[in-house]
């Protein structure tokens, strides 16, 4: 994979993961923990909300400037797989693959280039809007179960 597409991947992980609990230790051996609600690309900055650090001392917010952060672990598996979504719409509704577009960067399964779905919901109308909410109701419901589970 070239390093444009690294990079790329690397920013689609981190769209993935704002909104969830994230652990950052810094080259210092400092560690922070809070809700990742920004980042930015190249250089990496990130703003966390709801913040403690390893000595358990509370902040509202943290800026950390990319530069001095050593690694980035994941606390919260996400809610939403848009690649997961997609083959269950493929396989309950009966489409072609090239009806179904998933786009991980931005964590968007598009349906016929009108029906968008995301963590956050289904955008668009009529009928299959109807069906793929219905599906994504049911997907929803059970991925936090199974998160629920694994986490416990």
């Amino acid at each position: 994979m070239a390093f444009a597409g690294i990079s790329r991947k690397i920013v689609g992980e981190l769209n993935s993961l704002v909104g969830r609990k994230i652990a950052v230790r810094l080259t210092n051996g400092k560690t922070y923990t809070g809700t990742l609600e920004a980042f930015d690309h190249p250089d990496m900055n990130l703003i966390l909300n709801n913040v403690v650090d390893e000595r358990g001392d509370k902040y509202v917010k943290v800026i950390v400037k990319g530069s001095v952060i050593s690694e980035i672990l994941i606390k919260e598996l996400p809610l939403f797989d848009p690649y997961e979504f997609a083959q269950i719409l493929e396989r309950e509704l009966g489409l072609r693959r090239d009806a179904i577009k998933v786009y991980p960067e931005a964590g968007v399964v598009m349906i016929f280039n009108s029906i968008k779905v995301s963590e956050h919901g289904v955008e668009g109308q009529g009928p299959m809007a109807n069906k793929v909410y219905s599906i994504y109701t049911k997907y929803i419901e059970e991925r936090r179960k199974k998160l629920s589970t694994e986490i416990a």
